[in-house]
């Protein structure tokens, strides 16, 4: 049994894995560390993976380490499967490594494109021959909503809505959720047609936590799915066995 550990800006996600099955999945807020800690001190497994854009708890990675002989924490210098073609790897997101390993992984031989949508929208491209070719990082929904509010006199402070959203408000929430969803809509088929120009047979992948609201919006078709990171971070442990 391999344990993957993905600690985001928000939630910290625990993942299971038989071989390359996923067993079972975790989430657990920053906040809630002890939560974690029980998961993993009851939990069988042989080697582990913890990937962080965040800075990690040494208990978490002591207690994991205590569990298993083989603990990869992810960075520039960890071996995977794929060729980073990027000026800076070691500024490069532990999560980007993972989504393009998981994209290439997934759509082996084909250029595809990888879209997460969470905190940050990254976009992320991988070529057919396995190479790594960079991306776009832009705020994600929940940043687009705090910055109105924190930059302005009036406008309030609204949470994403999951519902149709009208190109026109009628009201000045209505208008904000219209500019933040629709601009999201209208950026995501944006970045697609472009890269579609140069990649005519290119794969998209969307993925992270908003993507289930907003896949089936894109004029674009892609393939959803929510778990790529995860299935990332697996292939990245079995290529280091």
């Amino acid at each position: 049994m391999n344990l993957i550990l993905d600690f985001g800006n928000t939630m910290k996600k625990v993942a299971l894995f038989e071989n390359k099955e996923l067993i079972d999945k975790k989430e657990f807020l920053n906040d809630k560390n002890n939560e974690l800690l029980n998961f993993i001190k009851n939990t069988d497994f042989k080697q582990s993976i913890i990937s962080s854009v965040i800075s990690t708890p040494d208990e978490i990675i002591n207690v994991v380490k205590q569990k298993t002989s083989k603990t990869i924490i992810l960075d520039s210098n960890t071996k995977i499967p794929i060729n980073l073609n990027y000026n800076t790897p070691k500024t490069l997101g532990k999560d980007r490594i993972a989504l393009a390993v998981g994209g290439y992984c997934k759509f082996p031989q084909q250029n595809v494109l990888i879209i997460d949508i969470g905190s940050c929208i990254t976009y992320d491209f991988i070529d057919k021959n396995g190479n790594y070719q960079g991306g776009a990082i832009s705020p994600g929904p929940k940043l687009r909503y705090k910055s109105l509010s924190d930059y302005t006199d009036r406008l309030p402070l609204l949470e994403y809505q999951d519902n149709k959203i009208q190109i026109t408000g009628k009201s000045t929430s209505a208008s904000m959720h219209s500019g933040i969803k629709n601009g999201i809509l209208f950026e995501l088929d944006g970045f697609i047609n472009d890269f579609k120009n140069s990649y005519k047979d290119m794969k998209t992948v969307i993925c992270g936590g908003y993507s289930k609201y907003l896949h089936n919006l894109l004029k674009n078709p892609t393939f959803a799915e929510l778990n790529l990171l995860l299935y990332g971070l697996n292939e990245i442990l079995f290529f280091n066995e």
